[in-house]
């Protein structure tokens, strides 16, 4: 999230200066450079949320879950690998 915003300057910065520069050609560099910088702050502010999103689902599914181990081995392997698991 932290980095779509910090994306999502530099964007607004570049558009300004796109529209404050009195040469076409650099207006035009400065104009794509803007929608470059904005694409990417879209991007990050979307996978920034999807994080946050599933770190919260996460966090309350754990909450929320039984305090029994999901998974244990035994103390000796015999001759293969034994798991049990709760779901």
């Amino acid at each position: 999230m932290i980095a779509g915003g910090v994306l999502g300057v530099l964007a607004t910065r570049e558009h300004r200066a796109a529209e404050d520069d009195p040469s076409f050609m650099r207006a035009q560099e400065l104009a794509t450079r803007a929608e470059n910088l904005a694409l990417a702050a879209n991007i990050a502010f979307a996978v920034g949320g999807v994080a946050a999103a599933v770190g919260l689902t996460w966090g309350v599914i754990d909450a929320t879950a039984s305090q029994q181990p999901h998974a244990r081995l035994p103390p000796t392997l015999p001759s293969g690998v034994w798991m049990r698991g709760v779901f």
